[in-house]
């Protein structure tokens, strides 16, 4: 495996009057022709995020096994996906181990694990360019099934598993070119809504779910060029779900404020200079309470690529970092502490620059014998936990191994109840900005 670490200073800005850096280091640029997908995922459960990839143009689905220090070992798990786009990871026969699906420009695949990651490729599907694929159970039957976004076919679908990884696909909303979805609560009913971007319709549109059948429920925006990435994220702190997204044609990142009924949605432009705009997430970057975003110009041709995070102020102003420009064609990203320190880092595939790289954030005012020290007890626990530690913190926050913030608490006490059993990560986030990481097992 070829593999190089290369360290750059990329930019200096400031948090709260605090002077930040970040340094680019290269993953990956074995088999990375094309690399466009990227997700982080702890696929061995050792309570570190690892990485998942694609690569386009070398046909690659692989992993990224990090020691913990953003330290990465590339495995391959597939050379010969044509057009890989985008992969996913979870149990799909059955046996408790970690599988991959993964999409192509023409087919999409399963990957059985035979539990020591020596994997048998297994065809679900002939589709036609399909862009974004994830697992979950879509039918509360308790398997894992498969949702795909089909720009070709002008479908979101499901492929429900009958057991033992047998799936039967239904056609769950028909809409243009889409190049994604993304869950969220959108008109408050306290059941799961489907965000849906149409590409060539220049729309967002979410739908209600009821048991495998969507229903249009309502509009978020009918006029944004080329509507690519979008994700619903409680922007304003008001209890509900607004949605921030990409439009790759009109070179813009914006947020959509919901008025709490998913009825009606004002528009907030962030930036309307990003070159074919592509993806965006949103995270509390530098741990003040409010949510910033972290976004992907893919550039035209490479020329005027970037990564950038938007940082708010906490009344949606957003001031812009670039964190990259010297890398051509970034496209999907993951965002996490990678290194262990307890702060946000960035890695993303790069898909005309033909490689995978990691942005660490790098901090020059936390005292370097401040450390996000702390006890969780009992750990396997059951029904509640509890954080001890010797510095004051200001929130717990619980995940899943796919990086979805489950529950928080602002207490030490955090309520598990409502989850089932298996492995989760716990943050713990501290009054100086620090975030800690523990593995948490709920029986």
């Amino acid at each position: 495996m070829k593999k190089i670490y290369l360290f750059v200073i990329l930019t200096m800005f400031l948090f709260e009057g605090v002077a930040q850096t970040f340094s680019k280091v290269l993953i990956s640029n074995n088999q990375s022709a094309g690399a466009f997908g990227l997700i982080e995922y702890d696929v061995n459960s050792d309570g570190v995020f690892d990485l998942i990839g694609t690569a386009k143009n070398d046909n690659a689905v692989m992993y990224f096994i990090n020691d913990g220090s953003g330290n990465f070992t590339q495995h391959i798990i597939d050379n010969n996906l044509p057009g890989a786009a985008f992969a996913f990871a979870g149990d799909l026969d059955g046996d408790t181990d970690l599988d991959f699906v993964a999409v192509g420009s023409s087919e999409m695949r399963w990957y059985e694990n035979d539990g020591s990651f020596g994997f048998t490729s297994h065809l679900i599907d002939n589709l036609t360019d399909p862009s974004f694929v994830g697992i979950y159970d879509a039918d509360g039957d308790g398997d894992n099934d498969i949702g795909v976004a089909i720009t070709g076919e002008n479908y979101i679908t499901a492929y429900l598993n009958g057991g033992s990884a047998n799936f039967s696909r239904i056609n769950a909303i028909s809409i243009n070119s889409p190049k994604m979805f993304y869950g969220g609560d959108f008109n408050g009913d306290g059941t799961a809504d489907i965000l849906a971007p149409s590409y060539t319709d220049n729309k967002i549109e979410w739908y209600t779910f009821n048991g495998l059948w969507f229903a249009l429920g309502g509009s978020v925006v009918t006029n944004f060029n080329g509507a690519w990435g979008a994700e619903g994220v409680d922007m304003d702190g008001d209890g509900d779900y607004d949605v921030v997204a990409a439009a790759y044609d009109d070179n813009t990142i914006a947020w959509f404020e919901n008025d709490g009924s998913g009825a009606n949605f004002t528009r907030h432009d962030v930036d309307t200079q990003m070159n074919h705009a592509m993806y965006t997430r949103t995270f509390d970057f530098d741990s003040d309470g409010d949510k910033d975003i972290v976004a992907t110009a893919n550039g035209t041709n490479g020329a005027g690529s970037e990564v950038v995070l938007f940082v708010n102020d906490g009344n949606q102003n957003f001031t812009k970092q670039v964190l990259d420009n010297t890398t051509q064609g970034p496209a999907w990203f993951a965002v996490q502490d990678f290194t262990g320190d307890g702060f946000y880092d960035v890695a993303f595939a790069s898909n005309v620059s033909n490689e995978f790289n990691l942005l660490i954030q790098q901090t020059s005012f936390v005292n370097n014998q401040d450390k996000a020290d702390f006890v969780v007890y009992p750990n396997p626990a059951d029904r509640q936990i509890f954080v001890k530690a010797e510095k004051k913190f200001e929130k717990l926050v619980l995940f899943d191994l796919t990086g979805r913030k489950l529950s928080e608490s602002f207490t030490n006490r955090l309520n598990l109840d409502k989850f089932t059993s298996g492995t989760y990560l716990l943050k713990v986030v501290f009054a100086n900005g620090i975030i800690g990481t523990k593995k948490l097992i709920i029986n």
